[in-house]
């Protein structure tokens, strides 16, 4: 569906903007907010629904999205003075304002993913001590930045986080009024020449915890105390919520394409061991059946692939090379769909080196790191794909930082 406007045509299935000169050569990310802007010009979208909708709910500092903002005006003949095509209403956010042709007027053609949103709600200081404010918002911030690598979940930015800092908790009102579904939340104290750390992780629209733990620290070395306790808490509280998601995409009647996509991933990691064959072909019929809702989505194309190979290195099945084949062609299209998603670079890589395709496995492992250095998981492939090409001394570094995350 083209949106029509002016001099200029926005045809979000070629990935094309034609002006009067023709093509306009624009980065991918400005190209999604152009297009998700004109599928929504019908109202003003806050600046939230933009880096919902264009970077997956990732932080994004305000220069960042005013950049884009700029990039977009100036690849459609607009400015910032005069406002013709993208309007700015202050402190509510952007509207696409150009009359747009009729055809492309009816239905937004980006999709918003119904991920899960979670909010972490500043860490309460539960001692007298000054010092354990600075913790406390290390600790929040960081696990903002922890959750937001996760393209499964969308996370509130810190200023809607730190703009309830002391406010009273009311979980149910946060799922109505914030679309939140989880919510991290804990407290610091020192007590003698101990940190003591809780935290808590609960389901705002069910009203119900998740998970909590607490944890005991020497404070000599605030920094080390607040990097170790943020790992353990995403180490379980990440895994907790994205479970809780895939058990309600299992449940649900008629599911969407994300919810099948979840489903997907419920065979694979919670109903079957790893090289299962039936739950892997289960979860393929799930991932195609998000790929039929949705032909954009590359989250559906990287599970599918990641089902072929999990047959392909653990049956010895008739269909087994023609499917890794499959896999290979689903594996390229979610790069081809999202290039700047490290998962879909590590997926393609891996499938790569079944392949036996070692080299090209290792470029676009090292790809994969380059966009997340801290992913251990990425870090596995990268090490097994230097194994298998006989680079044993990289592969063992690699590996063991993968182990020290």
């Amino acid at each position: 569906m083209d949106f029509c406007f002016g001099a200029f045509s926005l045809d979000p299935d070629r990935q094309e903007l034609l002006g009067p000169d023709g093509p306009v050569e624009v980065e991918p990310q400005v190209f999604a907010l152009l297009t998700f802007l004109a599928g929504n010009a019908d109202r003003v979208v806050s600046k939230d629904d933009i880096i919902e909708a264009v970077w997956d709910g990732r932080i994004v500092s305000d220069a960042n999205l005013n950049s884009r903002i700029n990039a977009a005006r100036k690849a459609v003949g607009d400015d910032g003075k005069a406002q013709a095509v993208i309007r700015t209403y202050p402190r509510r956010g952007f509207r696409f304002v150009a009359e747009i042709d009729a055809k492309g007027a009816p239905e937004p053609v980006v999709e918003v993913v119904e991920r899960s949103r979670v909010l972490v709600l500043p860490f309460q200081n539960q001692s007298s001590d000054d010092d354990m404010d600075h913790l406390c918002e290390a600790l929040t911030d960081d696990l903002i930045s922890v959750f937001s690598r996760a393209r499964q979940l969308t996370v509130a930015a810190r200023a809607a986080a730190h703009a309830l800092k002391g406010a009273p908790v009311d979980l149910r009102a946060l799922s109505r009024d914030r679309s939140v579904r989880y919510v991290v939340e804990g407290g610091v104290r020192r007590m003698g020449g101990q940190i003591r750390v809780s935290a808590m992780l609960s389901d705002a629209e069910a009203d119900s915890v998740l998970w909590s733990d607490q944890y005991g620290r020497g404070d000599a070395d605030l920094f080390a105390v607040a990097e170790e306790i943020v790992r353990h808490i995403a180490a379980a509280a990440g895994p907790t919520m994205l479970r809780a998601d895939r058990q309600r995409a299992l449940a649900k009647s008629d599911p969407g394409a994300w919810d099948h996509v979840l489903r997907g991933w419920a065979h694979l990691q919670d109903l079957g061991v790893i090289g299962q064959e039936d739950e892997a072909r289960l979860a393929m019929e799930d991932f195609r059946q998000a790929i039929a809702l949705d032909s954009r989505l590359s989250d559906a194309y990287r599970g599918f692939a990641h089902a072929c190979w999990q047959i392909f290195g653990f049956n010895l099945t008739p269909d087994r090379e023609a499917l890794m084949q499959e896999g290979l062609a689903q594996a390229r299209k979610a790069v081809e769909l999202n290039n700047y998603d490290a998962n879909n670079a590590a997926v393609l890589g891996h499938v790569l080196l079944h392949l036996g395709k070692a080299g090209e496995a290792i470029t676009t492992a090292r790809r994969a790191i380059s966009m997340a250095p801290g992913d251990p998981q990425t870090m596995l492939y990268l090490g097994i794909a230097l194994t298998s090409a006989g680079e044993f001394g990289e592969a063992k570094q690699v590996l063991c930082n993968a182990r020290e995350i």
